[in-house]
């Protein structure tokens, strides 16, 4: 706080402060429906989701629009009683 050179200033009461955003990055949205689906989905989306991040990171090229919105539909592994195990058998 203060009036000198470097201070810290608040914003103004309603204004909202938006920083930079690196337009590399993939913006997750309510379309991208996060874990929605049965979990023999997200098990297929997340073999799906690692298999293009290796190849992304083999080839070392920047990913395409169409290539990050793919790692976004990773869920991860949920425990075992959670279903998942299962999902992976019937796979």
């Amino acid at each position: 706080m203060g009036a000198g050179a470097g201070e810290i200033h608040p914003p103004a009461a309603g204004a909202v402060e938006v920083g930079p955003r690196n337009a590399n990055n993939q913006r997750i949205t309510d379309a991208d429906r996060l874990g929605a689906g049965p979990l023999r989905r997200k098990y297929e989306q997340n073999v799906i989701a690692l298999e293009l991040l290796f190849k992304i990171e083999e080839e070392r090229l920047p990913a395409t629009d169409a290539e990050k919105a793919v790692p976004v539909k990773y869920t991860g592994w949920e425990p075992a009683d959670g279903g998942m195990i299962e999902a992976i058998r019937s796979y």
